[in-house]
């Protein structure tokens, strides 16, 4: 074998050796794009779960019927609350809003939750 050959032949491994690293690199970006959606999945699941949890407690289910109503009859320690309620939804409806922005939430999740009703 001469010295051209040998230089053709590693060449040519180098470049499937390139071929194969940028395989294995777009394989891992596809999984971490798929961990990342899950993860925001999953945190919205639970920013959802402890928002609805904490409206079927009694006390601030009443206090955000008060409050979706309108009524100007909440004690101080009501509006209170009612101001936290708010201030949850309202943060969690920035979260959505920056998602969808940067286009990590499809336009279907972003018209449900634009059209959906406080619990």
């Amino acid at each position: 074998m001469s010295l051209e050959q040998i230089f053709y032949l590693s060449q040519s491994i180098a470049a499937f050796a390139v071929l194969a690293s940028l395989l294995y690199l777009a394989q891992q970006v596809r999984q971490a794009e798929r961990v990342q959606r899950a993860t925001m999945q999953q945190g919205r699941a639970d920013r959802t779960s402890q928002t609805s949890l904490a409206a079927a407690n009694p006390e601030l289910a009443c206090v955000l019927q008060k409050g979706m109503a309108g009524d100007t009859t909440l004690t101080r320690e009501e509006f209170t609350q009612w101001m936290w309620i708010c201030r949850a939804l309202f943060l969690s409806g920035e979260d959505w809003h920056r998602h969808r922005f940067h286009k990590a939430r499809t336009r279907t999740l972003w018209r449900r939750l634009v059209s959906s009703k406080v619990p």
